[in-house]
């Protein structure tokens, strides 16, 4: 398993909840899509837990998707 930087897991929860607001999501919705519990969703947001190995691609995907918006004008 790879290691992973100190504050990964926060700054990936952080990221999360941005792009989960943007979009305007509940964490249920989300946590329904991503076929997890909104329990775990809303830890990983907090630092509480750390992602899975699937969550860490998805909050990948929507720090890419929030770059392109911050260069867009409309996202």
């Amino acid at each position: 398993m790879a290691h992973t930087p100190a504050g990964t897991e926060s700054r990936a929860g952080s990221l999360l909840r941005e792009w989960r607001q943007r979009r305007r999501l509940s964490q249920l919705d989300l946590a329904l899509a991503a076929d997890t519990s909104a329990r775990h969703l809303s830890y990983v947001e907090t630092g509480r837990a750390k992602p899975s190995r699937a969550e860490r691609w998805f909050y990948d995907y929507a720090r890419r998707w929030m770059c392109r918006c911050a260069s867009a004008t409309r996202c």
